[in-house]
């Protein structure tokens, strides 16, 4: 499986919103790769905007929630606060993040597409073929576009089941500045809507054309990145063998003895106790944060 990056870099020392088209729901996992290849320490500063369900993924969704991911019940009421709040934290600790964020909702299938064509005839929009239209403390918005020249994978069960990868997914990567979108939030919502109708005709673009030299256009001879360095290759070989490494020896000592059962006990009543007070391991830390905030402010 091999993976290409094709235009602007994203800068790990400055934060920034990456907006991408949502093709499959593995679409996420497939950019890891992508910021792995621009700089290593990406994987670290960028979070995710997901789903609220995915916290509930054994093991995984621990992960995410200790890495701050912003999990989404797709209410604009309450999903506006929860990333106004999370922006609010970023910026207030002083790091340098990058939020992911799927306008689109959901990835793209026949029952989604039906919905979003229903949608663009409502409004008097333009029918689009690769995509489905987006529901409507920064520097800049990161343009990404996803693609899948062959084997288009749409689910972590199709990959499970069927054992198949695509063979190659490509990234087309485009830096907007803040001073470019326009300030009034009606004009944000044509703005965004007029992207993704030109990011459907780079789509139509791409998959007219014929394999194997399927590709975007490299425009202004930006950066690529196609093949992993010496380095890459060593740190993702060492990655592997230390996670196998540490799982292994987990179960083995999870099973064995007794202070490692005890300890394991003691975790989930302390995940459970922390989601039914605060609502999540990401809300606690917003909350323990806001009162410290609070501790601050001299009181007159």
């Amino acid at each position: 499986m091999k993976f290409k990056v094709i235009g602007d870099t994203i800068d790990y020392d400055r934060p920034a919103l990456i907006i991408m088209n949502h093709r499959t729901r593995l679409d996420w996992m497939y950019f890891w790769a992508a910021l792995f290849k621009m700089n290593p320490w990406l994987l670290i500063s960028s979070k995710i905007a997901l789903k609220a369900e995915l916290r509930h993924i054994p093991a995984a969704g621990f992960g995410m929630e200790a890495n701050q991911f912003i999990f989404l019940d797709r209410k604009i009421k309450t999903d506006k606060e929860r990333i106004s709040e999370a922006i609010r934290y970023y910026a207030s600790v002083g790091s340098n993040y990058q939020i992911l964020l799927f306008p689109e909702g959901t990835d793209k299938t026949p029952s989604t597409t039906i919905k979003s064509n229903n949608y663009a005839r409502k409004n008097g929009l333009k029918q689009l073929n690769n995509l489905i239209y987006p529901h409507n403390y920064i520097d800049c918005i990161y343009d990404v576009t996803i693609a899948y020249p062959v084997n288009i994978v749409q689910s972590e069960i199709n990959l499970i089941l069927t054992g198949r990868t695509p063979q190659k997914v490509l990234f087309h990567i485009e830096r907007i500045d803040l001073s470019c979108l326009p300030l009034k939030d009606d004009d944000i919502a044509q703005w965004i809507n007029e992207l993704w109708i030109a990011k459907d005709e780079k789509l139509d673009s791409f998959y007219s054309q014929q394999p194997p030299r399927i590709h975007f256009p490299n425009d202004n001879n930006k950066f690529i990145w196609e093949d992993d360095n010496s380095l890459q290759k060593i740190v993702k070989l060492f990655t592997l063998c230390f996670w196998l490494l540490l799982i292994t020896l987990w179960f083995y000592h999870l099973t064995f003895l007794r202070f490692v059962q005890v300890l394991f006990a003691y975790f989930i009543f302390a995940y459970v106790y922390v989601h039914s007070k605060y609502g999540g391991i990401q809300q606690m830390v917003y909350i323990k944060w806001w009162h410290t905030m609070k501790s601050k402010i001299p009181h007159w």
